[in-house]
């Protein structure tokens, strides 16, 4: 699509095709929602209105290239690359999320960044230069009481149903292969771990982590009750990166260092 404008139809603008290409197109409301593609691209697009990009399907790779989307949601970790260059967000502009397996930012220019997904999976290894926020934090929403869980012995926890717990319905946290990490009741880091597995049987569903048994009351100086959250990006690199203390501190340390130093 090229040049198109997209009048505020109340939802999303799919493209469900092999490559979909969007080059100076604009859209009142929402944007073009990535979806089941190998490639997306956007191009010199503009996306200023109440809506948000909404990033949830089955992408292989996004590019978005010279635009302006004034939100970008990611609801998962399903996209597999995403890469960002010269984008500016406005107005009350957010970026949240990335793609699991490689994320590259250069030149974005936005409100607020939150690293980690909105829902589920987690947001891989991520490379941001000449990247500016007034405010840089982690999606801290997706929080769950660890009480949810049975502990059966040997770093595996359980429970009913799935795929995720009847208390909390979008627990989807337990994706093989994340990193996790155990926080206080006021979100403050205790330790990580990883997840390994997972596995249903008779109505009930089994994570395997390397979590120790059992899981301590107290660690790192931080202490139960406990909860837990997928690791909002385990391998950062940050260059030149401005507009927030986290991106200037970030910015100071190696390349691929945890988010805000979480160890693994």
């Amino acid at each position: 699509m090229k040049g198109a404008y997209f009048p505020d139809n109340s939802n999303l603008q799919y493209g469900k095709c092999r490559v979909a290409m969007w080059t100076d197109c604009t859209f009142e409301t929402y944007g073009p929602c990535p979806t089941m593609s190998v490639l997306f691209r956007s191009t010199r697009c503009v996306g200023a209105g109440t809506g948000g990009l909404e990033v949830d399907k089955c992408c292989h790779r996004m590019e978005f290239i010279d635009s302006m989307h004034r939100a970008v949601d990611f609801q998962s970790s399903s996209i597999n690359e995403l890469y960002v260059s010269n984008m500016t967000q406005s107005p009350n502009a957010r970026w949240r999320g990335g793609a699991s397996r490689s994320n590259t930012f250069i030149n974005l220019n936005t409100t607020e960044f939150d690293f980690g997904e909105m829902n589920y999976g987690a947001m891989g290894p991520t490379t941001m230069t000449n990247c500016s926020a007034t405010t840089g934090t982690w999606f801290s929403s997706n929080v769950y009481p660890f009480s949810d869980y049975t502990e059966e012995g040997a770093g595996v926890l359980s429970y009913a149903g799935g795929p995720a717990p009847v208390s909390v319905a979008n627990a989807y946290w337990a994706v093989p292969g994340t990193n996790c990490v155990l926080l206080d009741g006021s979100n403050g880091w205790a330790r990580s771990f990883q997840v390994t597995d997972v596995s249903q049987s008779g109505g009930r569903t089994y994570v395997t982590t390397n979590l120790p048994f059992p899981v301590p009351g107290t660690i790192n100086g931080k202490s139960a009750p406990w909860r837990i959250a997928a690791h909002p990006c385990a391998d950062l690199t940050m260059v030149n990166c401005t507009g927030n203390s986290l991106f200037t501190t970030q910015s100071a340390l190696p390349a691929h260092t945890p988010f805000q130093s979480w160890t693994l």
